[in-house]
């Protein structure tokens, strides 16, 4: 089901892009890089618990993230 069409994912973001546009920063731990890219600004890309990088969320950055993220998870 896509995100918008989800009451629970939708009520999620509403309530971190509230807590966010408050000034709150907020860690999010996911492996769900649609919520990841609807959410956060930042990301810090961990492999076997070691930072890789820290990257913008940007649109450019989004695609070269859903790249490399289907490539390794062979989806």
């Amino acid at each position: 089901m896509p995100y918008k069409r989800n009451p629970v994912i939708t009520k999620q973001l509403k309530e971190v892009n509230y807590l966010s546009d408050d000034g709150t920063i907020i860690f999010i731990v996911s492996r769900d890089l649609e919520f990841i890219t609807h959410t956060c600004t930042k990301l810090l890309d961990l492999d076997e618990g070691q930072a890789r990088r820290m990257i913008e969320v940007s649109e450019a950055n989004i695609r070269k993230l859903e790249s490399e993220y289907y490539r390794e998870s062979n989806i």
